[in-house]
């Protein structure tokens, strides 16, 4: 029987055109797969690195994106997992100053990781996404991030849909408008540290749940909402407007509240502020644009514009130094 022997260059061929596919059966992503061949069956050589298939992907190594009006990775499916890795996906866009002096170029329409074509259910995790000229994650409903990094990015660091949860990730130089927008209702906003942004540190809508967050130093408000919501347990500090800004029927409690530049919390009706620190604000440290709102038990102290504006006093709050608000 006669043996042929593929030459060397043959083979190279025929393992780069595989599917990256692990032992455990999740699918792989790398530079050279993306540029060469595509890394999957429906992937096209090039960027974006497309996912078609329900299934789990993971990175073996960082993704490095040249046009800034080229996406890094795109969804296409619901039920998708992406773990980073500890890797990064990174643009061609360089981002300068802190805060409100945040300017980021070259300007495009590139986007780090987009769920697209009713790309739902997906979770995004473990590693970082920077220097893309639009958003550097955005994901739609049920989505997941996790122990994600979204710095330096020309739009909004981390976008999600309704019912969606965003934990332990970090939203850095941004310079959109929202550093983290939760656009939906329903979402959770969990141990994030959210800095020196341009505009907004932290957008959501209604019936949202904001948990032990820091969010300081960025150009606009800290934390702002459509209304509805419980905010607790946040740092929120030297942001460049107000503080905290919860909109009707919300809950703010527990969170400390200081140096912002505006108010230290700003609260339409049907609100309850209980237990802060609100401490040397630029403007009034409470601003209650309504008599029903109620707050309680507040320590609020040396805020430009005197302690508390409106609103209704429910007790044992301490203003500058007195048992007597405002």
């Amino acid at each position: 029987m006669r043996t042929y022997l593929l030459p060397l260059y043959a083979l190279l061929f025929l393992a780069l055109a595989a599917p990256a596919l692990a032992v455990d059966g999740v699918l792989e992503i790398n530079q050279t797969c993306a540029i060469e061949t595509g890394c999957f069956s429906g992937d096209a050589s090039g960027f974006p690195v497309t996912t078609d298939v329900s299934a789990s992907y993971r990175l073996t190594g960082p993704l490095s994106v040249t046009g800034a009006g080229t996406h890094g990775i795109e969804l296409t499916t619901d039920g998708i997992s992406l773990d980073l890795n500890g890797f990064e996906v990174v643009g061609p866009v360089t981002c300068t100053g802190s805060g409100a002096s945040v300017n980021c170029s070259p300007s495009g329409s590139g986007t780090g990781i987009r769920a697209i074509a009713g790309g739902n259910r997906v979770t995004v995790e473990n590693g970082r996404v920077r220097g893309f000229a639009a958003e550097g994650v955005f994901l739609g409903t049920r989505a997941q991030v996790r122990n994600v990094v979204a710095e330096a990015n020309g739009g909004t660091g981390i976008r999600v849909g309704s019912r969606s949860i965003v934990v332990g990730s970090t939203v850095y130089q941004n310079e959109g408008e929202w550093a983290l927008l939760a656009n939906g209702t329903g979402v959770v906003i969990e141990g994030n540290t959210i800095s020196a942004n341009n505009l907004d540190g932290l957008f959501v809508n209604a019936g949202a749940t904001i948990l032990g967050n820091a969010v300081y130093d960025n150009g606009r408000d800290g934390i702002v909402s459509a209304g509805g919501i419980v905010v607790r347990n946040n740092t929120v500090y030297g942001n460049g407007r107000d503080g905290i800004v919860p909109g009707f029927g919300s809950l703010v409690s527990d969170n400390a509240i200081t140096l912002n530049g505006g108010n230290g919390i700003q609260a339409d009706h049907d609100c309850l502020i209980q237990r802060n620190v609100v401490n040397q604000n630029g403007a009034p440290g409470l601003n209650l644009l309504t008599a029903d709102i109620a707050y309680r038990e507040n320590s609020i102290n040396d805020n430009t514009g005197g302690a508390v504006v409106g609103g209704l006093d429910a007790g044992a709050n301490v203003c500058d130094g007195s048992l007597t608000c405002p």
